[in-house]
């Protein structure tokens, strides 16, 4: 279980939101795919695609709660950044092989 939510707000086209999509876990199947999105995309230099196949993933993890075109008209790009920075923490946090720190010689 996440130690805090995350979420996501839709706005209307006033700037009020609309919807409010939170998540509360990672399922494991959901761990696994972040892996593997994340590590195609740091070795990716295609900014765009990029973009296209974080948003896609972030549609999956909310159980396609909203769409991508959800995401690209109406939600708030610092939340979207927020909701991949905590999923990307999550997994450094649960991963045994990463690191936090560089370890001290």
């Amino acid at each position: 279980m996440l130690k805090k939510p995350i979420e996501l707000h839709i706005y209307d086209d006033n700037g009020e939101v609309k919807e409010t999509y939170k998540l509360c876990i990672i399922p494991w199947g959901m761990m696994k795919k972040a892996v593997s999105v994340f590590d195609k995309l740091s070795e990716s230099k295609n900014e765009s695609g990029d973009i296209d196949e974080m948003t896609g993933f972030l549609c999956d993890l909310f159980k396609n709660r909203f769409t991508p075109d959800d995401l690209n008209e109406h939600a708030d790009a610092k939340e979207v950044m927020a909701a991949i920075s905590a999923v990307s923490a999550e997994i450094i946090s649960t991963n045994p092989n990463a690191e936090a720190e560089p370890q001290k010689k």
